[in-house]
C-alpha cells in the first residue's frame, strides 16, 4: 500500500497486515484491511503508522471508514475517516478501481502533540482488485485542511 500526504511527512510504503474481500466486485463487495508501517517526519524522526479501513460497494454506491493510530515521540493520536465512493472503473476482465473521498478528523492525541498535529481534511481511498475479487492494491492521501 502506497500512503501520501502533505502533513505527515515522506510518502511511505506500509506493509499488508491483513486483508478480506466478501461478495463480487462490480457486484456487492466488503472489504477491510490492515496495514503498518513508519513514516520519517521532517525533523527525521520516526513515526509509526497503523491503518485498519473498511467497508462496502454495491454497484454505484458505497462507503469506506478508516481508523489511523500515530505513534511518534510526543505519544500516540488517533485518526477517524469518513468517505463515499466516488467513481468505479470497472475493466472488461472483471478488475477494478473503486475511488472514495471524504474527510479525516484527529480523535485524540497526546498534549505536547496537539499544537503540531494536523487537525482535519480531506481524504482519497483507492482500492484496486484483480479479476478474481482479490484486493492488490490500495492507495491513500490525506490533505490538511484550509
Amino acid at each position: 500500500m502506497s500512503f501520501g500526504s502533505d502533513l505527515l511527512g515522506d510518502t511511505s510504503w506500509l506493509s499488508l497486515e491483513n486483508s478480506t474481500v466478501q461478495g463480487k466486485v462490480g457486484t456487492a463487495v466488503r472489504y477491510s484491511q490492515t496495514v503498518t508501517g513508519s513514516l520519517v517526519g521532517s525533523k527525521r524522526e520516526l513515526t509509526r503508522i497503523n491503518l485498519e479501513y473498511w467497508g462496502s460497494a454495491k454497484g454505484k454506491a458505497g462507503n469506506a471508514e478508516l481508523r489511523m493510530f500515530l505513534d511518534t515521540p510526543a505519544g500516540s493520536a488517533e485518526y477517524r475517516a469518513s468517505a463515499s465512493l466516488e467513481s468505479v472503473n470497472l475493466a472488461q476482465d472483471g478488475s477494478a478501481v473503486y475511488r472514495f473521498t471524504g474527510s479525516y478528523a484527529l480523535t485524540t492525541a497526546p498534549v505536547a502533540a496537539q499544537a503540531v498535529m494536523p487537525r482535519d481534511g480531506s481524504i482519497t481511498l483507492t482500492l484496486n482488485f484483480w479479476s478474481d475479487g482479490s484486493l492488490y492494491a490500495s492507495d491513500l492521501e490525506l490533505v490538511e485542511g484550509s
